[in-house]
C-alpha cells in the first residue's frame, strides 16, 4: 500500500503539457504547439527533485517500473525598429484577414520545407543569425517572460518574439516601440514614461491589442494579436501578410512601412518575422 501511494504521488507531481485544440481544422499556416509548461511550485523544484528521485529509486527497487518504456517526467525550465508599433503605421484594433489567397512569392535565400508549419522559411543569412541570437535571449530571460505572461495573460513566448522585434530583446527599452526607457512616448492613451521595462510591457501588452482574445495553445491567436500590436495597416489598406509575423516565410516578399503611415511597397522587412521566432521556442 506505501508502494502504491508513492507510486501515485509521483504520477501527479509529474505535470502533462497543455495539449493544443484537437477541434480545429487543419489551418496549413497553424503549427502544432508545444508549450513550455511552467508550474506554479518552481521555487520547490529542487525539492521535488529529491522526492522523485528517492521515488524512483524505491519504485526500481520493487520492480513497479519500467525503465525501457516509462515517460520521464516534462521539463518546466524552459534597436528600435524603423516604424514603432503602439503608435505605429494604422493601428485600428480590427481582426486581420488571414484568409487573403496570394500568389506564391519567389525568393533567391534558402527554403526550409516545414511539414509542420504548413508554411516555408526563408530565411537570409543575417536572419539565421538573428533567430539563433533571439533563442539564446529566449533561455536566458524566460523567466521574465513568465513573470510578465502572469500580470497580462498573454504568453511568454508571443512577448519575447514582439521583444525581439522591437528592440532585439533589449531590456533597456519601451515593449511600445522600442524608444529608450525614461524618456515620454506617445500613445494612443496619451503619452507614457516609464523607467522598468517590467511597467512598459505591462501597459503595452494590456491596454492595446485585446489581449483577451488570445487563446493559448491556439496559434493564430497569437498571430492575431502581434498583427493588431503593430497595427492593420498591412491587411486592411495593402492586403498583404504583416511582415511583423510573416517575414522569413513564403508568405512575405516585399512592402513595408518604413516610418508612421509612410508605406513603401518595394522595401524589405530584414527582421525576422513573429511566426519564424514562435515556431523556433514552440515546436
Amino acid at each position: 500500500m506505501i508502494v502504491n501511494n508513492i507510486s501515485f504521488c509521483a504520477q501527479n507531481l509529474r505535470k502533462k503539457p497543455k495539449q493544443p485544440n484537437k477541434n480545429k481544422t487543419n489551418n496549413p499556416a497553424q503549427p502544432t504547439v508545444k508549450r513550455y509548461n511552467r508550474t506554479k511550485q518552481k521555487r520547490a523544484e529542487g525539492c521535488i527533485c529529491t522526492i522523485l528521485a528517492i521515488v524512483d529509486t524505491v519504485l526500481a527497487t520493487c520492480g513497479l517500473v519500467n525503465y525501457a518504456t516509462r515517460q520521464e517526467p516534462i521539463n518546466t525550465d524552459d534597436t528600435w525598429s524603423p516604424s514603432s508599433s503602439i503608435h505605429g503605421s494604422a493601428p485600428e484594433n480590427i481582426e486581420p484577414d488571414l484568409g487573403i489567397t496570394f500568389d506564391d512569392p519567389t525568393t533567391q535565400n534558402e527554403d526550409i520545407e516545414s511539414a509542420d508549419l504548413g508554411f516555408e522559411i526563408n530565411l537570409s543569412p543575417e536572419q539565421k543569425y538573428s533567430l539563433e541570437k533571439f533563442v539564446q535571449n529566449w533561455e536566458e530571460n524566460s523567466n521574465r517572460y513568465f513573470d510578465m505572461e502572469e500580470q497580462t495573460g498573454v504568453p511568454a513566448e508571443l512577448i519575447a518574439a514582439i521583444h525581439w522585434r522591437e528592440s532585439n530583446g533589449n531590456f533597456g527599452t519601451y515593449l511600445h516601440n522600442g524608444a529608450k526607457l525614461g524618456k515620454p512616448i506617445q500613445t494612443f492613451l496619451g503619452e507614457r514614461t516609464y523607467y522598468t521595462w517590467e511597467e512598459s510591457a505591462k501597459d503595452a501588452l494590456s491596454n492595446y491589442a485585446q489581449p483577451k482574445k488570445i487563446v493559448i495553445g491556439d496559434i493564430e491567436t497569437y498571430y492575431a494579436f502581434a498583427e493588431r500590436y503593430n497595427g492593420m495597416g498591412y491587411s486592411k489598406y495593402h492586403n498583404m501578410y504583416s511582415p511583423y509575423v510573416w517575414s522569413g516565410t513564403n508568405l512575405y516578399t516585399s512592402g513595408k512601412y518604413v516610418a508612421d503611415g509612410k508605406f513603401d511597397p518595394n522595401a524589405i522587412d530584414e527582421q525576422v518575422g513573429v511566426a519564424v521566432l514562435l515556431n523556433e521556442i514552440m515546436s
